[in-house]
This record gives C-alpha cells, structure tokens and sequence, in this order.
C-alpha cells in the first residue's frame, strides 16, 4: 500500500513492489501468495460480519 506505479509501468505476477515510484523488490515465493490470499478472504469474512451486526 502507498507504492505509486507510474504510468506505463508493468511488473511481473509474483512480485513484490515497494516505493515511490514503485520498483520491483523481489519475487514472493508460494507461502508469501497464500498467505496473501488468505488475508484477503479474512478481510470479507471481516466485513460479513460486520454487515450481519448491523442488521
């Protein structure tokens, strides 16, 4: 977050950019992917809990 891509710029899957403006850092290995995946699926689990609450 806060890693500005300046237009144009491609990076390949897989990679971690850090930076302003962005640049490639390294590759993130298969651990690193699930991990984030699996935060992200936390972070709607997050808000359907949340939606449920307010009813």
């Amino acid at each position: 977050a806060g890693s500005v891509v300046t237009k144009g710029k491609k990076f390949p899957p897989r990679s971690l950019i850090l930076g302003n403006p962005a640049k490639f850092v390294r590759e993130l290995n298969d651990e690193e992917i699930s991990f984030l995946k699996q935060s992200a699926l936390n972070y709607v689990d997050f808000k359907n809990e949340f939606l449920k609450d307010l009813q």
